[in-house]
């Protein structure tokens, strides 16, 4: 990932961007100057030509890149040094003495200056423009070089201390190679601070590429109240967007029912509505803080309960402790991990607690059929039946068959009502196991116990060889003895 391209701002973090300053030496090597006349739409084309450009060169950078903690330890002595420092006569003068003091010949050894890192801040935080025309466009220029290294990390910290108004002349200026880059803190400051009438203006006097890169920048941080605003400047862009990140992605419960209301606001294009709102709500589905009717109302498809407590289930057990591994070797037990689960999903257990038993048998009979049925225990046999088979057909697809087999051993394989749902399960499982188990598989039907299962196996391992190996497939099929069995065979029912 090229975490100096601005294609990529949308995803990284407040820290990724601080951190970014440290590495861009290399990942901007392959920059070249911005175009003088570019639209929105070929910066976006720029970006990615960029972000892979650089993306081999940020990896070798990354590779030997700082820790953490040596990060943070930079950013603080150079704001340290930059608020104790006294302002030199001549910015330009200054930062050409210390980069001659700087490292410039072992690329490996060269190390981050904090008297540069500070110049820049303070020279940016008075004249951006100035600051950023001293490095020039020659990748090779020392002066190029030292600002790759110390520039857009003082300028990012600047934005964040001091918001977004020193940076605004840099906004409506030239653009230059490294100007893509300082328009998402910009745009970030910008969008925590809102000044519709400076929008306005960034709009009307910046390069198109550089409003198209400020314009995506500002719903991260834009206060929740003044979403309405962002929502105008996201129309008049036709860009759904610009919406994207409001409340930085999260879907809170005021968030989700504004999007909801809007997903239903015909003041607003469809296509523009759906486009933004879709991917809302169902990420709302998954949050677990909001309220069960809810999510609900946002499920697409049938069996929106159902969808709904897999989907929490699978969440739970993969947080915190192990729960399937614990299960698997005897460490819990199937009630013991349903009131773990229980715990976490409170509404869902006290709501809907034959769901959740089921969802979780589902995710837990892949480990021990045998042993996840206890969860289904005080259902009726009808009820039992329907979920050990929904589960055979539905899971068990990468597994040992012998857990399949294992979930089916618990259902009675004597009753008629049963009979086809169960030849369905081995049916649209045989043909994943056999593609994976190849000759192993066919072993392991021959080998299973006589009974009504290993007819099934039989059976279905027949029509899943039948193209490509017809000679096994006839073998297959004289196994077969069960009456029911042999009529398909022969044609009938």
């Amino acid at each position: 990932m090229y975490w100096g391209c601005p294609v990529m701002r949308v995803i990284l973090t407040h820290l990724a961007v601080l951190a970014l300053g440290w590495w861009l030496a290399v990942a901007l090597a392959g920059a070249g100057p911005a175009a003088k006349q570019a639209g929105a739409a070929e910066g976006e084309a720029r970006a990615g030509r960029e972000a892979a450009d650089g993306s081999r060169l940020l990896r070798e950078v990354l590779a030997k890149g700082p820790s953490a903690e040596k990060f943070e330890a930079f950013r603080k002595d150079f704001k340290d040094l930059a608020a104790s420092m006294s302002e030199p006569a001549d910015f330009a003068a200054a930062l050409d003495a210390a980069v001659l003091k700087w490292d410039q010949g072992d690329e490996d050894a060269r190390k981050n200056s904090k008297e540069i890192a500070a110049l820049f801040y303070r020279w940016m935080e008075k004249d951006p423009v100035a600051a950023y025309a001293w490095a020039g466009e020659d990748s090779k220029d020392p002066r190029f070089i030292a600002f790759q290294y110390h520039g857009l990390i003082a300028f990012t910290e600047l934005m964040n201390d001091k918001g977004w108004r020193s940076g605004l002349p840099l906004m409506l200026g030239k653009s230059g190679p490294f100007l893509p880059n300082a328009t998402r803190p910009f745009g970030m400051a910008l969008g925590a601070d809102p000044d519709l009438a400076v929008i306005a203006q960034i709009k009307e006097g910046a390069e198109p590429m550089v409003w198209g890169y400020i314009i995506r920048q500002l719903a991260a941080d834009w206060p929740i109240e003044r979403r309405g605003e962002l929502l105008e400047l996201a129309l008049a862009e036709n860009s759904p967007a610009v919406l994207a990140r409001l409340g930085k992605g999260k879907p809170t419960p005021e968030m989700v029912r504004w999007m909801a209301e809007l997903a239903k606001d015909e003041s607003v294009p469809e296509k523009f509505r759906k486009e933004i709102t879709d991917g809302w709500l169902q990420m709302a589905t998954k949050q677990r803080e909001l309220p069960l009717e809810e999510r609900l109302e946002w499920v697409k498809g049938d069996d929106k309960l159902g969808q709904l407590v897999a989907r929490d289930v699978d969440a739970v057990l993969n947080e915190g402790r192990d729960w399937r591994h614990a299960f698997r070797n005897g460490k819990a037990g199937a009630e013991e991990i349903l009131a773990a689960i229980s715990k976490e999903l409170p509404e869902l257990a006290a709501g809907s607690p034959d769901v959740l038993r089921e969802r979780l048998y589902y995710q837990l009979a892949e480990e021990d059929g045998a042993r996840a049925a206890e969860l289904l225990n005080g259902m009726t046999d009808d009820q039992r039946a329907a979920i050990i088979l929904g589960a055979t057909r539905s899971s068990f697809s990468n597994i040992n068959p012998n857990e399949f087999l294992a979930a089916l051993a618990v259902m009675p394989a004597d009753k008629p009502e049963l009979w086809d749902a169960r030849l369905g399960a081995w049916s649209m499982k045989t043909p994943n196991n056999y593609g994976r188990l190849k000759e192993d598989y066919v072993e392991w039907v021959r080998d299973l116990p006589a009974g009504l299962d290993r007819e099934m196996g039989l059976f279905s391992l027949a029509e899943s060889v039948e193209d490509e190996h017809p000679a096994l497939a006839a073998e297959l099929r004289a196994g077969i003895t069960d009456g029911q069995l042999r009529k398909r065979l022969e044609g009938g029912r």
